[in-house]
Parts: structure tokens; C-alpha cells; sequence
């Protein structure tokens, strides 16, 4: 396998690398976005040197964000091999030419997997495996569903809105609450700073949604995390526990959609196993799973 940095390739194999991401973009949302504001830091994978054929694609700054949609099918078990012993020696010189440190494995399960066995007898295992199911929405189904209302003196507040301190601390104070209970891996512990501006970087670049009751208090948000080619991958979406079973969350999330798909995006997220209310939430919005997902964190 050849790792070759896509500001180094030919208009031709740039053009097929554009292509790829587009075809494969349900099941990697993250990197086509990334690969969007960072083409330098990407790699495209080919079986050989002066190959046409694209194996797969990573994009890695200190997170590895992975398009390998071979990888769980038999049929390219020599090049699922060939990729494995060929990555480790790509991965070390670029760890040893670069102040990267790996944080993290991102993408499909197979992929995942892949890059987790090549690593294995070279790196320190990862700390937490967080498994996911990948869900894509069903537009026609979702149409179907019956119109909602928002409640009574309930309104939807959207980033513009949060430009006073005040606002802002109110989401902040929310956004912490998700990151310690569903983002931050177990080892790790929440930084007020950085949630801080990631949540400011998320209202310049990204769509955040509350929903807001007649005192103003945030009952649920909800926001984009990645905005690809033509889709978008949802997340943040959190309720905090005394608003919980009001189905604020489904009433938030039903216009959030409706204002994606007049965008002419796809909604898709992902969501972890063992999170049966949140699984059961994106059903009855009409999600489906197409796939299953692992973030490995080191």
C-alpha cells in the first residue's frame, strides 16, 4: 500500500479522491468535513505506486478520521492485510517527522478494527472503545410524520441569539453537562476552557438549536457537528435531566430536520449501543442504522 498526501497528487487522482468521499459520504460525514478545511492533512491510500485505484482515505491532525469502506469485505482480504503491515511504518514516520500525538481512531467499525490490528504491537492499546450504531434518515418516512407544534410560549433559539454573556453562559453550562456525559471518554476529565471554545468555534461554523420554555431556560439543544458534501451529522443533542420525558428533544429535533433537508442536506448520526432512549428517539424521527461506528481513544 502507498500513502500519498492529496496536496501531492495529480489533477486526476484529486478529482477521483473528491469523487470517493462523495460516493462513500454516509459513513464518513467527520472526514469529508475536515478533508473540506484540511485537504493537506489527508492521505489516499492506493495499492500500489502508480495505481489509479483508491483503497480508502485518512485524514489525521491528532484524531485519525478513516474512509475504508473495503475493509469488512472478504474479498479484499489482501489488501486489508497489505494495508495493515503497510500502515504502521506510514504512521511512525509521520509521528516522527511531525508533533502529532494520536488521540483517537475515528470512522466505521472495520475500519476502525483495520487500523487498530496494525497498530497493535507497536502502540499501547487504546484507553476506552466506544462502540456506536451509524443512522441515516429515512426523508421519505420522515415526511410522513404527523406535523408538530411547538408548546405553548416555547420557542427555538439559534446562534445569532447567543451573542449576550448571559445566553451564552446558559448554553455553556448545558454543553458542559453533555461533554461529561456523553462525549468525555472515562479517563478524561471535562476542561471548562476548551468546552468553552469549542462551543464558540461551533456557533461560527456549525447550526446549534435550543428549545427554550416560556422562563427562557434551555430544555434541550441540539446542533450540527459536521457539515460534508451534501450531508450533515447531527449531535450534541442533550436534555438536561429536569426536562427530561417531555419529548422536548423530539419536538427540537423534528424542525432541526426539517430546516437541514430545506437546506438540500442528509441528516446522519451516530449513537452509542447501550443509549436505548436516544436509539429510540432517532426511530420514531425516522433514522435507520447503516452501519456501526468506533471512536478508540489512546
Amino acid at each position: 500500500m502507498v500513502f500519498k498526501n492529496f496536496s501531492k497528487l495529480s489533477p486526476e487522482l484529486k478529482e477521483k479522491t473528491v469523487k470517493f468521499l462523495k460516493k462513500f459520504e454516509l459513513f464518513c460525514v467527520q472526514l469529508c468535513y475536515n478533508f473540506k478545511l484540511f485537504p493537506s492533512k489527508a492521505y489516499v491510500i492506493l495499492p500500489s505506486e502508480n495505481s489509479k485505484s483508491i483503497y480508502g482515505i485518512i485524514l489525521i491532525k491528532n484524531s485519525i478520521l478513516h474512509c475504508l469502506p473495503f475493509s469488512s469485505n472478504e474479498k479484499n482480504q489482501k489488501y486489508n492485510l497489505d494495508f495493515s503491515e503497510s500502515f504502521i511504518k506510514f504512521l511512525n514516520d509521520l509521528l516522527k517527522n511531525k508533533k502529532i500525538k494520536l488521540t483517537s481512531i475515528n470512522g466505521e467499525k472495520s475500519g476502525t478494527e483495520l487500523i487498530l490490528k496494525s497498530l497493535k504491537n507497536n502502540f499501547e492499546p487504546p484507553r476506552q472503545i466506544i462502540e456506536y450504531n451509524l443512522l441515516c434518515l429515512n426523508q421519505k418516512e420522515f415526511s410522513m410524520l404527523e406535523k408538530i407544534s411547538l408548546p405553548p410560549k416555547f420557542k427555538i433559539i439559534r446562534q445569532k441569539d447567543f451573542n449576550n454573556s448571559t445566553s451564552f453562559q446558559s448554553l455553556l453550562n448545558i454543553q458542559l453537562q453533555y461533554e461529561k456525559e456523553e462525549v468525555l471518554p472515562k479517563f478524561e476529565i471535562a476542561d471548562k476552557e476548551i468546552i468553552n471554545l469549542k462551543l464558540k468555534n461551533a456557533l461560527k461554523k456549525q447550526i446549534v438549536l435550543t428549545l427554550n420554555n416560556e422562563k427562557n431556560e434551555i430544555v434541550t439543544k441540539a446542533q450540527t457537528n459536521a457539515l460534508g458534501f451534501k450531508t450533515v451529522q447531527l449531535g450534541g443533542v442533550y436534555t438536561p435531566k429536569e426536562f427530561r420525558k417531555n419529548h422536548y428533544s423530539f419536538t427540537l429535533l423534528y424542525f432541526f430536520i426539517r430546516k437541514i433537508l430545506k437546506l438540500k442536506r442528509l441528516p446522519v448520526l451516530f449513537v452509542k449501543k447501550n443509549n436505548i432512549p436516544a436509539i429510540n428517539l432517532y426511530k420514531s424521527l425516522k433514522f435507520s442504522q447503516i452501519s456501526n461506528y468506533i471512536i478508540a481513544y489512546f
